[in-house]
């Protein structure tokens, strides 16, 4: 998934997260992503 797509999924998590946190940032979409379609 790139920055772009993270973005688009968590608008607000991504801006105030710098970029060196992007691939832990990835990885909370995917949980957030998984949890929604679970719950």
């Amino acid at each position: 998934m790139s920055p772009l797509d993270a973005g688009t999924l968590e608008d607000s998590s991504s801006d105030r997260l710098p970029e060196r946190v992007i691939l832990n940032d990835e990885a909370g979409s995917l949980v957030l992503a998984a949890a929604r379609r679970l719950g």
